[in-house]
């Protein structure tokens, strides 16, 4: 192969190289466009949900958190030695060195409001998921469901006591004084 042949070989392999690269730089652009549109429908469907979410990674900083936990904690923590009530610290701590799920009520912000969360490992690196529900009105319905029940079992019991009077009454009479028993009943 003179110098000639070694010339038009190198040029065949730079060319190839070049492609090559070419096609890894195509593959690479599709690859991240792919990420970017995974990650967009990820970030829409997190940002439009109504629980709030919030994940700590292992050294206890948040990795995440939507936009609904901002509305339900009233404050986004840089991690968990800012997270408030006390309780709700505890229960992300217990959970990330016991690795186990804990559930518990908490009762935040101005106005009081009542939310539910639900504290689990998030993967084996050590990870945190919070995931907190606004369980307020629910509450509140429930509170007043209760405050009827009691109302209208306490209504309920003088006409119910009468009643039974009556009855008790009717009895009697009629093995004291079968006559009278038609004069009370009507």
């Amino acid at each position: 192969l003179g110098g000639a042949g070694i010339a038009v070989a190198a040029r065949r392999r730079t060319q190839t190289l070049r492609d090559d690269v070419t096609r890894l730089r195509a593959d690479l652009s599709a690859q991240r466009r792919s990420s970017d549109e995974s990650r967009a429908v990820q970030d829409l469907i997190l940002s439009t949900m109504q629980d709030g979410i919030l994940l700590f990674d292992p050294a206890g900083i948040t990795a995440f958190a939507n936009v609904a936990l901002d509305r339900l904690m009233g404050v986004r923590p840089a991690g968990t030695a800012q997270l408030f009530p006390p309780s709700l610290r505890e229960a992300v701590e217990r959970t990330a060195s016991d690795r186990t799920p804990v559930s518990a009520l908490i009762e935040v912000g101005e106005p009081v409001r009542v939310l539910r969360v639900v504290v689990t490992p998030a993967g084996d690196d050590g990870s945190v998921l919070v995931v907190a529900r606004d369980v307020t009105e629910a509450r509140r319905i429930d509170a007043i469901r209760r405050d009827f029940v009691a109302n209208a079992s306490h209504e309920l019991k003088t006409p119910a006591a009468s009643i039974q009077a009556a009855a008790e009454t009717l009895h009697q009479a009629a093995a004291d004084d079968p006559d009278a028993v038609a004069h009370f009943s009507a």
